[in-house]
């Protein structure tokens, strides 16, 4: 019996034995904390070796042996233009039989020509008969035969004693039996000159311009692989002693997985070496090692035409695709300065011409002395579907075009501005200055608390000079600078003076 009790005491007390056991995590969570760690600790490595680079860069490469060899890219000031004067167009000569020069001086036959005088009758008056002994006037084919004096020149060449002296003409013009008169130029053959001449300027310019063709791949909806290529003209800026620099337009492409540049028939891969999205300008690259030497010597470097040569009236020729076909041209003039467009921290000037805007047309504009003009847009200008041609003057962002053939990152100040309207001049007595427009989001105007309607006058210590100056000033500075802004703010009682520390970032 007591066996049998301690049996049933035991199961009925068996969850005393039972022992308490920590709950397992799951294993998803498990697995999360690794990653996590491994996440860490590789952001930590990837700061110390940034920080290690930067400190030892300079000592590394010359320890390995590896030197930069690029240098600063400027563009060139215009020279003297150099202009293609017209000519008339050759005529093919007659084949003529070239005279013998004969060894004997012996006299030739002159060539006479007989002049006979006319009378006309006068009313009422009896008809004078006509002389019929008319003197001869008789003109040597050569030098060699000189008049001899007292002498009157009669048919049969022999001197006739006793007449008076005919004066010597003078200024006699030679005629030579087999000489042919050059006939003045038609206007046809005028215009025909002036149409040969231009197209010479534009074979001049073109070796300064490639096509650049865009390749953009991705997956669509439907989960399949399409590639979409694009074209674009480019122009040949210079060189930086690694990568030959292309100019290019961002109109027809904001990205690419590939690049490939045509040098004529010769296709060679470049790379996206810069870009500006505002001002709509990117530069590509390609590999000097890549460009064989006979193509390398046959391309020129495209030259800018200063501000001062965008003038109202001025011919120009449209080249690249101004029509939407590869090489085509376009001939027209300069009809306006059209305006500006603001951008952030600057603005972009543009000129119109008579030529006929196409929508996928692109390419430059260059005046009859070679020199580049502007850049053909679509988008920055006053109204984009007016339907006007239009081009980008390429003078009034030479700074912008030096930072991206260079690489070098832009300061961000981050407003859109314009020089200050003449009321606001007239009414506070203000002669520079940038009046704000708009202070764009998350930028580091608007983080020292610049307001739209703020008058910017110096930057700097620095003195602004309308809208352009700003730009070259905010050009000239270095990221994580601070700036020491002076500006006008309206107040109840006018215009308040405020000193402002702006500290600039880098471009998004």
């Amino acid at each position: 019996m007591t066996e049998e009790l301690k049996e049933k005491q035991s199961e009925e007390y068996q969850f005393i034995n039972e022992k308490i056991v920590p709950k397992r995590k799951k294993k998803w969570l498990k697995r999360l904390g690794t990653v996590g760690f491994v996440v860490c600790m590789a952001v930590i490595f990837g700061v110390v070796a940034h920080a290690a680079y930067l400190l030892s860069g300079d000592s590394l490469k010359k320890l390995l042996g590896v030197e930069d060899k690029r240098q600063e890219v400027e563009l060139p000031k215009p020279t003297a233009p150099v202009r293609i004067t017209l000519s008339p167009t050759p005529k093919p000569e007659k084949a003529t039989e070239t005279p013998t020069p004969e060894t004997t001086a012996e006299p030739t036959t002159p060539v006479s020509l007989t002049v006979i005088p006319t009378k006309t009758p006068t009313q009422g008056a009896e008809e004078t008969p006509e002389p019929t002994d008319v003197p001869e006037v008789t003109l040597e084919p050569t030098k060699d035969a000189e008049p001899t004096p007292d002498a009157e020149a009669t048919p049969g060449g022999v001197p006739t004693p006793g007449l008076t002296d005919a004066p010597e003409p003078t200024n006699v013009p030679e005629v030579t039996p087999d000489a042919e008169l050059t006939p003045e130029p038609t206007p046809i053959d005028t215009y025909l000159q002036i149409y040969d001449a231009i197209r010479k300027v534009a074979e001049e310019v073109s070796d300064a311009f490639v096509t650049v063709e865009a390749i953009e791949q991705g997956v669509d909806w439907f989960q399949e692989v399409y590639e979409k290529r694009t074209r674009t003209t480019g122009l040949v800026l210079g060189n930086d002693g690694v990568d030959l620099l292309i100019l290019v337009g961002t109109e027809q492409f904001t990205g690419a997985n590939a690049i490939d540049v045509f040098f004529g028939e010769a296709v060679i891969p470049g790379r996206i070496y810069s870009m500006d999205r505002d001002y709509g300008l990117a530069v590509i690259a390609v590999s000097l090692n890549n460009i064989p030497a006979e193509l390398l010597e046959q391309i020129t470097m495209g030259l800018f035409a200063e501000a001062g040569e965008i003038v109202t009236g001025t011919p120009v020729i449209a080249l690249g695709a101004p029509n939407g076909y590869e090489g085509s041209m376009e001939f027209g003039m300069i009809t306006s300065l059209g305006g500006t467009v603001p951008v952030t921290d600057g603005e972009v000037s543009y000129f119109t011409t008579n030529i006929t805007e196409y929508p996928q047309g692109y390419g430059f504009v260059v005046n009859l002395e070679g020199k580049i003009l502007g850049l053909i847009t679509h988008n920055h200008k006053a109204n984009p579907s007016d339907g006007i041609f239009t081009a980008i003057s390429l003078d009034s962002i030479r700074g912008v075009i030096v930072k991206l053939l260079n690489n070098a990152e832009s300061a961000y100040f981050g407003i859109k501005g314009q020089d200050i309207p003449k009321n606001l001049k007239q009414e506070y007595g203000l002669e520079n200055g940038v009046y704000v427009r708009e202070v764009e989001n998350a930028s580091p105007a608007l983080a020292a608390g610049i307001k739209a309607g703020d008058i910017l006058i110096s930057v700097g210590g620095e003195a602004v000079d309308g809208i352009r100056g700003f730009s070259d000033l905010i050009l000239e500075r270095s990221i994580r600078e601070i700036v020491q802004v002076k500006l006008l703010r309206k107040a109840e009682d006018g215009l308040r003076e405020m000193m402002i520390e702006v500290s600039l970032t880098g471009k998004k």
